[in-house]
C-alpha cells in the first residue's frame, strides 16, 4: 500500500511538471524594444532639402538582438547586424540618416528589431516633408484709389506697403509712414502714376495731394523702371525680380533728387519694376485702370516682391 502511495505521488509530480512545461511554452515571448529619440507620436516634420535623421535605442527582450532593419516600403534603407560596426547591445543607440535628398511629400519609415529567437518589434514613423517657403511675396487684385478731386476727403486707400500688400489712406500713411513704399495718383496730363513718399514729399503739388507728405517722419524712396517683354507669371525668384529691375529703363518723372521715384503714363498690362528703400526688388502688373482722378476711381494691380 505504501508502495502504491509513493508511485501515485511520483505520477502527480510528473503531471504537474508537464503542465508547467506546457504553460511555459504557451507564454508570450518578451519582445525587443524600440525607443525613438526626440520624436513624438511616431511623426517627424522637416523642410524639403533638410537631412532626414532618425535616432533610436534598442532593447533586448528574451534574447540578444540579431538584426535591425530600416525600410521605406519594401526597400531596405539600412541593415545593422552582428557583423556591422554598429553595436546591437542592450540599450544601444542607432543614428540613421536617410540616403539622398528628400523632396516635398510624405514618407513612411519602418524600423524592425529582430532577436536571436526571431522575435521582432516594429515601429512605423510618418515623415512629412514641407515644400520650401517661397522667397517672394505675391498678392493680387490690390486696389489703389486716386486721391480724388476732394483732396481733403481722406477715405481713399492710395498708399501701398509692398511688403504686405496692405493699402492705406493718406492719414493712415502719415500715422505709419515707414510702411509706405508706393503712392498712386492720376494726373490730368500724366495719367496713371506711381510715386513714392520721398518724391511726393519734395513735390509741392504731390505734397498737397497726399496730405502734406513732406511732413511725414519717414519718406521712403522707391525707385521705378519701365519694362518690355517681361512675363509677370514667370517671375518666381528674387533673382528674377532683380533682373527685371536691372534691365529696365529707369523712370525719370520725379523731382531732381528722386527722378526715378515717379513713373507716369502707366497703362493696363504694363509691368513696372521697383526697388524699395530697404533694397527689396519687386514688380507690379497693372490689371486694369478704372476712371481717372475722380473720387472712387482706381487701379487694380498684381505685385510680386522679395521677402
Amino acid at each position: 500500500m505504501k508502495k502504491l502511495n509513493v508511485l501515485f505521488m511520483f505520477a502527480l509530480i510528473a503531471s504537474i511538471g508537464l503542465f508547467t512545461s506546457c504553460d511555459d511554452e504557451d507564454a508570450d515571448p518578451i519582445l525587443p524594444t524600440i525607443s525613438l529619440i526626440e520624436i513624438s507620436n511616431n511623426a517627424i516634420e522637416i523642410e524639403e532639402g533638410e537631412v532626414l535623421a532618425i535616432s533610436f535605442t534598442i532593447g533586448e527582450g528574451e534574447s540578444k538582438i540579431k538584426e535591425v532593419l530600416v525600410k521605406e516600403g519594401a526597400g531596405v534603407l539600412a541593415k545593422y547586424s552582428d557583423s556591422s560596426k554598429v553595436s546591437l547591445s542592450n540599450n544601444a543607440r542607432i543614428d540613421f540618416v536617410y540616403p539622398g535628398t528628400v523632396v516635398a511629400g510624405t514618407k513612411k519609415i519602418t524600423i524592425t528589431v529582430i532577436d536571436r529567437n526571431d522575435n521582432s518589434t516594429e515601429r512605423e514613423i510618418t515623415v512629412v516633408i514641407n515644400a520650401p517657403a517661397s522667397p517672394i511675396s505675391s498678392y493680387t487684385a490690390v486696389l489703389l484709389y486716386t486721391p480724388g478731386q476732394d483732396q481733403q476727403s481722406g477715405t481713399e486707400k492710395c498708399a501701398l506697403s509692398t511688403a504686405t500688400g496692405t493699402t492705406y489712406t493718406r492719414a493712415e500713411g502719415k500715422a505709419d509712414p515707414a510702411k509706405i513704399d508706393i503712392l498712386y495718383v492720376y494726373g490730368a496730363t500724366t495719367g496713371a502714376t506711381f510715386t513714392c513718399p520721398a518724391d511726393a514729399g519734395a513735390s509741392t503739388g504731390l505734397a498737397l495731394v497726399f496730405s502734406d507728405v513732406n511732413t511725414w517722419t519717414t519718406k521712403n524712396y522707391t525707385k521705378f523702371v519701365s519694362t518690355s517683354g517681361v512675363t509677370f507669371a514667370n517671375l518666381d525668384t528674387p533673382e528674377a525680380l532683380q533682373e527685371v529691375f536691372d534691365n529696365g529703363t529707369a523712370a525719370d518723372k520725379g523731382v531732381t533728387a528722386y527722378a526715378d521715384g515717379r513713373i507716369t503714363g502707366v497703362a493696363a498690362n504694363a509691368v513696372v519694376g521697383f526697388k524699395t528703400a530697404d533694397g527689396k526688388y519687386g514688380v507690379i502688373r497693372v490689371v486694369s485702370i478704372s476712371g481717372t482722378n475722380n473720387p472712387g476711381d482706381s487701379i487694380t494691380i498684381e505685385v510680386k516682391v522679395q521677402k
